[in-house]
């Protein structure tokens, strides 16, 4: 019988490469003859058998020796490999423009990636106590950047959030003073939704009225009760007041309107037609300059209109009667009317 294997060294890598003279996968006619029976074979057929059975033992020794090498080899081959797309990476990574940007134009970007106020539309709320917003991913993106972030109140000073956080409420009130913490002592535009009846003792209420003497933007997108929450609040640099707040009811229990705002300084007020303003009759009316979204068919509107005396400029909705807003537009300051169609 010919030899099983044989073996050629590698004069490069040293490694030796199996030349295989596998016998045949079938059996011969005589093997299997001999299998099938309990005769034992000649004498000669013996040595054959005992000669193949030392040359297979040796050349599997020869093979698990080569498998050795050959995984060595592999297993030292994917580890450079890795080393090599580290070294790829790490050299792709410095080479990467943004890292010759100048701190201005980060910071520019910076700015443009954070919700604003004049972004989107009035009544959405993207709710900034989310670390998967900005700005708080752009302190997570390395310390350079975690820096300037920091070092930008301005990033800080636009507050969307919703007062129906539950379980999250002491998460939410870590992240609202960490927000006021870093927006320095600049002014506040801030905004706020949720259905949950709320009350000054709030948590997230009380914490944002602790700022009210920075708010220069308010929106109150909120149950009519909540409304309480700002009453006799002082406002000194509010300048501009959005409200949606519907005429719910809990059980028989009556809702209880702003009893006071203290704005000295504001100037424009916003609100949408499903507001009802049987709750907002107190509402420093002689200050406005500006009245926007104003339902000029809504006759519990327009009853506040002649105490305007100050308006400036009004944005109304009218039907296809409006001619009624003429009959209280005793307006002798107003310079700009915008009428839509409901």
């Amino acid at each position: 019988m010919s030899d099983i294997i044989n073996c050629t060294k590698c004069e490069t890598c040293g490694l030796y490469s199996p030349v295989l003279q596998m016998p045949s996968k079938q059996r011969t006619q005589h093997v299997e003859e001999l299998l099938r029976q309990t005769q034992s074979p000649s004498a000669g057929e013996l040595a054959e058998f005992r000669l193949v059975v030392e040359k297979s033992c040796k050349a599997i020794q020869d093979i698990d020796q080569q498998i050795s090498h050959t995984e060595q080899l592999l297993k030292s081959l994917r580890q450079a490999r890795a080393d090599t797309e580290l070294q790829r990476q790490d050299a792709q990574s410095l080479l990467h423009p943004i890292r010759s940007l100048p701190n201005e134009i980060i910071a520019q970007i910076f700015s443009n990636c954070v919700h604003g106020w004049e972004k989107h539309d009035a009544w959405w709320t993207v709710d900034s106590l989310n670390y998967s917003v900005a700005p708080w991913t752009l302190t997570r993106v390395c310390s350079r950047w975690r820096a300037l972030a920091l070092a930008m109140p301005e990033l800080w000073t636009y507050i969307e959030v919703g007062l129906d956080h539950g379980a999250r409420l002491r998460t939410s009130l870590r992240m609202m003073s960490l927000y006021l913490e870093r927006s320095q002592r600049l002014p506040l535009f801030v905004r706020l939704a949720g259905s949950a009846v709320v009350d000054s003792s709030h948590p997230i209420a009380s914490l944002l009225e602790s700022a009210a003497s920075r708010f220069k933007k308010l929106s109150l997108n909120i149950h009519s009760l909540s409304l309480q929450c700002f009453s006799d609040t002082y406002f000194p640099r509010l300048e501009f007041l959005q409200l949606r707040v519907t005429n719910w009811r809990l059980g028989d229990r009556n809702v209880s309107p702003f009893t006071s705002l203290n704005a000295p300084m504001l100037r424009t007020f916003s609100t949408h037609r499903d507001t009802s303003w049987s709750e907002i009759t107190t509402l420093p009316w002689s200050q406005f300059t500006a009245m926007l979204h104003f339902s000029a068919f809504d006759r519990d509107e327009l009853v506040h209109l002649p105490k305007m005396a100050n308006l400036e400029e009004l944005d109304a909705v009218v039907d296809e009667q409006y001619e009624t807003i003429n009959e209280v537009m005793h307006l002798p300051n107003l310079r700009r009317l915008t009428l839509k169609e409901n």
